[in-house]
């Protein structure tokens, strides 16, 4: 694979301008040169400022050039190791007597011996064999990295204390290393194996702000070293750090602080600037494919709304400027028409519907290009049924996090007016993660957020509130009932289960419920049906709770009726004849996919037929931008294996 040469500034001056951003941008050349300068000369948007705020790339360069030379190549490093072990023994020792931290020796000791190691590369006498001593010890780093990183309590102390670690040998020794190129290879490809490590952690369920942090650290290391030897990065290193965005929880994603969040945007920023300069165009290649253009375009877009987050108001326009870049040469009309050859059947407002389609699509978790949604559309075979989907996608309902935050605000805008001036108690339902996180998240970055008081969880509600106080729970959606339901059961300890079913949380102590039934609680949805509410409302009391305690409020209420393929339901076929073979082709896709969950679940055939079409036959056309109820039509949420392959538009959080 090619690898190409990377350079960038490290500024200091501030220099902040307004970008004028218009819904049609044209991206000239003169536009391009103001965005590269607001980059070049914000500190925000500059890699030295997330990185190394106090001293800059320059200033380390000096720093690590004053080590004088005090050991031969030949010399002895346990001997060196043993009289700086003494040393650090007896600091230890001295704070410890005043500090009383039994912690600080583990900080220091937290690298073994390695960061002793690089303080006596600083103080060798070079020779000609000083590039492989160097060599051998990032190969000893990136062992030690591989090893320990996501073991406790080393992750914890990486991020900073890693920096000196990674930079400083290579930056003492960079005019030996740029001489023999295998050994600048060898040791920007160790850090790339270390990085792809990471990636694949974070992707995964050890995701965790500190593994982050990490990660930002070794590729802005990585960045550093590649620039210095005059070297290059690997495509490889931009794309599996991107695809960390896409895999996270949107739940996780949005408690991460907010510099270790501008660190991971900046270096995208700066990785991608590599590859694609401001001036040039974005277009698919090695390395860069179309799916990684789409995550890198949501990316942007997230960085851009950060803003209310951060301490920050410039890279709002930097980030939005290259979403609506990638949007005018990637997404557009004119850069998909070419792509849609296998769907030339269609009308030309048909394929115009496809690309307004990813791009109304465009923001969930999993980013819904035109090529995902021209092969999705393939798999229903008939010219008939591609465009009786394509017309039910039309007529779906995608919330974007923009609307339901606005739809939680004006909920609990209401709410407050009654409150008589206190705040409003919210606690989790169940555990903090999932929608009912994200509904949080955008509540406590509303206008009203100041008269709101978020428990961390419900037995802090409780002592944050007294016998007839109101608790608010919030989440998106109330659909048959039955998650709330099973989540008040296992709360009270009332709840019946078998052994397929999900545990969503402890049950309470007995004091906390005692506690519990003496609340009064609000149920807050940005969306319901009919039937939800009536079961919500009628089955409550079996979980414990006095139903007279007890108040359901919501953004938008659904009837039951309006289903997908039900006369006079949400979509506008053309004619029986299509619903009917959408219907009836979705039907058996539906039961076909959901074999294994049927297998694991203990369902009968009856359930799993009942669920073709979504769960309780509810052929609901939701969709959240982070997840997809499953209410909604099976075949756009449930993967295909065995004897169905299928491959949703919209792949599901379970």
């Amino acid at each position: 694979m090619n690898r190409t040469v990377c350079s960038f500034a490290c500024k200091s001056k501030v220099k902040i301008s307004y970008i004028s951003m218009s819904s049609n941008p044209t991206f000239s050349t003169s536009t391009a040169g103001q965005v590269k300068d607001l980059i070049d000369g914000t500190p925000f948007l500059d890699l030295s400022w997330h990185f190394e705020p106090i001293i800059n790339i320059k200033d380390r360069i000096g720093y690590v050039s004053e080590f004088e030379a005090a050991i031969n190549v030949g010399g002895d490093f346990d001997s060196f190791k043993n009289v700086q072990l003494e040393k650090r023994s007896r600091l230890s020792k001295a704070l410890m007597v005043t500090m009383f931290d039994g912690d600080l020796y583990d900080e220091i000791d937290a690298f073994g011996d390695i960061d002793l190691l690089c303080e006596f590369l600083l103080q060798l006498n070079p020779d000609d064999s000083i590039s492989s001593h160097v060599s051998s010890y990032y190969s000893r780093i990136c062992e030690f990295l591989e090893k320990n990183l996501g073991a406790s309590p080393v992750e914890a102390k990486l991020g900073r204390t890693l920096l000196p670690l990674l930079l400083n040998p290579g930056l003492k020794w960079r005019e030996h290393i740029k001489k023999d190129s295998d050994v600048s290879i060898g040791i920007l490809k160790s850090i790339e194996s270390i990085v792809s490590i990471v990636s694949a952690r974070l992707r995964s369920k050890l995701f965790s702000d500190d593994l982050l942090e990490t990660q930002n650290f070794l590729i802005y290391c990585y960045l550093v070293l590649a620039s210095v030897f005059k070297g290059s990065i690997h495509p490889l290193v931009v794309s599996e750090h991107l695809l960390v965005f896409r895999y996270v929880s949107p739940a996780a994603w949005s408690v991460v602080d907010v510099r270790t969040k501008m660190q991971f945007y900046t270096l995208i920023l700066h990785l991608v600037r590599v590859f694609y300069p401001v001036d040039k165009p974005f277009k698919s290649k090695l390395g860069f494919s179309n799916n990684t253009l789409a995550d890198l375009r949501n990316l942007y877009r997230d960085a851009a709304g950060n803003a209310p987050d951060a301490p920050f108001t410039t890279h709002q326009w930097v980030f939005r400027w290259f979403a609506e870049k990638l949007d005018a040469e990637v997404f557009s009309i004119r850069g998909f028409r070419g792509n849609l050859n296998s769907l030339t059947v269609l009308s030309e407002g048909e394929q115009n519907s496809i690309v307004d389609l990813s791009m109304r699509f465009g923001n969930y978790r999993l980013p819904v290009t035109t090529q995902h949604l021209a092969a999705f559309l393939l798999q229903f075979g008939t010219t008939e049924r591609i465009r009786g989907v394509l017309r039910m996608l039309v007529h779906s309902r995608f919330f974007p996090m923009w609307e339901l935050g606005a739809s939680m605000e004006k909920l609990l805008t209401t709410e407050l007016s009654s409150s008589c001036g206190g705040k409003l108690v919210i606690a989790p339902l169940g555990d903090q993660t999932g929608s009912t996180a994200i509904i949080k998240y955008l509540a406590s970055h509303s206008s009203i957020a100041e008269n709101l008081l978020f428990a961390d969880d419900l037995s802090t509600a409780l002592l944050q509130t007294n016998v007839n106080d109101e608790i608010y729970f919030v989440d998106d959606c109330l659909l048959s009932g039955t998650q709330t339901l099973n989540i008040l059961g296992d709360l009270m300890g009332t709840r019946e289960r078998k052994p397929h079913h999900t545990i969503h949380c402890e049950p309470l102590s007995r004091a906390e419920r005692v506690a519990f039934q003496k609340r009064k609680f609000v149920f807050s949805y940005c969306v319901v049906t009919d039937i939800g509410e009536d079961r919500f409302l009628r089955e409550i009391e079996k979980t414990g709770i006095d139903p007279g305690m007890v108040k359901l409020k919501y953004g938008v209420k659904e009837h039951s009726s309006s289903k997908a393929f039900e006369p006079l339901g949400p979509v506008a076929w053309s004619s029986a004849t299509e619903r009917d073979a959408v219907k009836q082709f979705s039907s058996d896709v539906g039961y076909e996919i959901l074999a294994a969950r049927a297998t694991e679940k203990g369902w009968d055939d009856d359930r799993r037929r009942e669920s073709a079409l979504g769960y309780s036959n509810f052929q609901r056309l939701l969709i959240f931008p982070y997840n997809v109820p499953k209410t909604t039509l099976t075949l756009l949420w449930e993967h295909g294996r065995g004897s169905r392959e299928w491959s949703p538009l919209f792949p599901g959080f379970d």
